[in-house]
């Protein structure tokens, strides 16, 4: 997952700030070949991890070792994240591959082109996946009795399948944003009668189906009756959190010890072990690890990192589409360094804190620390070693049994999550400030724009339609005529402020167009003739 969101990181980077292309990768990818360019980002990765596996086969060669060790496997795992990320972004630049498909396909295949963009990448995840099951299973003992082409499916689907929580919504807001683009006038109608932006809504509507997406992508089921669901029930309505049913992740070929909680509200939120980590945890542990969850739900942290999340994405968004700044690229790029500090630091204090109130809610001191110990010995992990969300496993232990025990820690520790909290209230509400001030026009310069661009975008849903479809000619001429009523607005607008507008010969000029293509020969010919005499101004 976490190589995915990179990955979409970078294709908007790159699409956003439009490296030039050297002219050698012009031959190396033909702008009219998309055969080439998919092929390479499928088997590239795997033919790196080829070469790692014929690497480590010498390396176990030369040590008489006759098995892949803990180690080998987890530097596949960074090597496959590497080579994917690395094939990717040199096929966003060299190949420009993020437009490639929008520009080869019809543009009136709804989210087609985003599709077929980033399906090859999980393809080669996918690929690589099989490639790791094929290995390790020829190299068991117990090959005779296991079904081969059963488990290399299941490592397959396993791969891919945890990637769709973030394809599927992705892919869906391309389809959303391909129609509208289509559909100009369908998109005012949306505009004129819901109260918030059909952004903000797509976002609304995702947060509130996104555990039910979670449950079907983790491959999810309910956790059957008996004692740990009665004790996790009990643990919850003591804990104050709304808790219907808890849910068991099955991993399949991908066994993980961990839990975790998804959703925003409590009326859709749902909470979820790994069937791995009931199978490897003592009852005392499972209790502490949905604690530790319960106490993110109690405790608003998802909601803080929410916000904090959408007020550095709107802020990447200002830097980047703002003309009043010298440098957006520049200003952009502090701003999402500026993100995974802050942001890394807001989730790892939220982890201490949950700590401290698991064991609270447990009335069991040292049971998350337990918890975490038994982690650290099953999963052969670096106990010193913290990720981006995450501290040290060693650290979250030290902290715990230095709340429990020392009243000045303790004592500075809530002023901190006091401070935090307040800062990510204050980012939210200063994020907010200036997306309601950027609603408001502010500048002469901006008279009649949204008109004419409202306008313009109905010209090109128009030509689309032509290209898509020739024979649609009514839907062609609703759009022309949205076209002409939006240049007609804009044009008495921008008259009524200034008669020398640089902008209306453009105004003037499309309209004749439009005049032109519809047999209105009059009016085309009225239309160039103001163009003709507003056009040296």
């Amino acid at each position: 997952m976490g190589t995915m969101i990179i990955a979409v990181i970078l294709w908007l980077a790159v699409g956003e700030f439009s490296p030039p292309v050297p002219d050698w990768a012009t031959d190396w990818f033909p702008p009219d070949n998309f055969l080439i360019p998919l092929l390479v980002l499928v088997l590239t990765p795997v033919l790196v991890l080829m070469v790692y596996l014929l690497l480590g086969k010498l390396w176990q060669a030369a040590r008489s070792d006759q098995h892949l060790s803990h180690a080998h496997l987890r530097y596949w795992l960074r090597i496959q994240s590497l080579a994917l990320l690395l094939t990717w972004l040199a096929l966003l630049w060299l190949a420009n591959w993020g437009d490639r498909a929008e520009a080869l396909l019809p543009v009136n295949w709804i989210a087609a082109a985003a599709a077929i963009t980033i399906l090859p990448l999980l393809l080669a995840s996918g690929l690589c996946a099989l490639l790791r099951c094929w290995y390790t299973f020829l190299r068991s003992p117990f090959r005779s009795t296991d079904r081969p082409a059963a488990l290399l499916r299941a490592s397959f689907i396993d791969e891919i399948r945890p990637n769709l929580l973030l394809m599927i919504p992705m892919i869906a807001i391309h389809g959303v944003s391909d129609w509208l683009r289509v559909n100009p006038d369908h998109d005012l109608w949306l505009q004129a009668k819901l109260p918030v932006p059909v952004e903000m809504l797509l976002m609304g509507i995702f947060i509130l189906v996104l555990p039910s997406l979670v449950t079907w992508t983790l491959n999810a089921r309910p956790m059957p009756p008996g004692a740990m669901r009665d004790r996790l029930l009990q643990l919850a309505r003591k804990s104050g959190v709304a808790l219907r049913q808890p849910y068991i992740w099955r991993t399949g070929s991908q066994p993980m010890a961990t839990a975790m909680v998804v959703g925003l509200f409590s009326f859709q939120r749902r909470f979820y072990i790994t069937d791995y980590f009931l199978q490897v945890m003592t009852a005392d542990e499972v209790d502490a690890a949905f604690a530790h969850e319960f106490a993110h739900a109690r405790h608003y942290h998802i909601g803080l990192l929410l916000g904090t999340a959408i007020s550095f994405l709107l802020l990447l968004v200002f830097a980047v589409e703002s003309s009043n700044i010298l440098a957006p690229a520049a200003v952009g790029t502090l701003v999402a360094i500026t993100f995974y500090i802050f942001f890394g630091r807001v989730s790892r204090h939220m982890e201490h804190h949950a700590d401290i109130v698991s064991d609270e809610l447990t009335e069991n001191p040292g049971a998350i620390g337990q918890t975490l110990s038994s982690l650290i010995r099953i999963t052969s992990i670096n106990p010193d070693r913290r990720g981006w969300r995450h501290p040290a496993p060693q650290r979250r232990i030290e902290v715990v049994k230095r709340y429990q025990e020392d009243p000045e820690f303790k004592q500075r520790f809530q002023h901190h999550h006091t401070r935090l909290v307040c800062l990510v209230g204050l980012l939210c509400v200063l994020v907010s400030a200036m997306l309601l001030f950027q609603q408001v026009p502010t500048s002469p310069s901006t008279v009649g724009k949204i008109h004419f661009s409202r306008a313009h975008s109905h010209i090109i849903a128009a030509r689309i339609h032509r290209d898509g479809s020739p024979s649609n000619l009514q839907r062609q001429d609703e759009l022309l005529k949205g076209a002409e009523n939006w240049f007609q607005r804009g044009i008495e607008e921008v008259l009524a402020a200034d008669s020398r507008h640089p902008s209306l010969a453009n105004a003037y000029r499309s309209l004749a167009a439009i005049y032109q293509s519809q047999g209105r020969f009059e009016e085309a010919a009225s239309y160039r003739a103001l163009y003709e005499s507003t056009r040296v101004w």
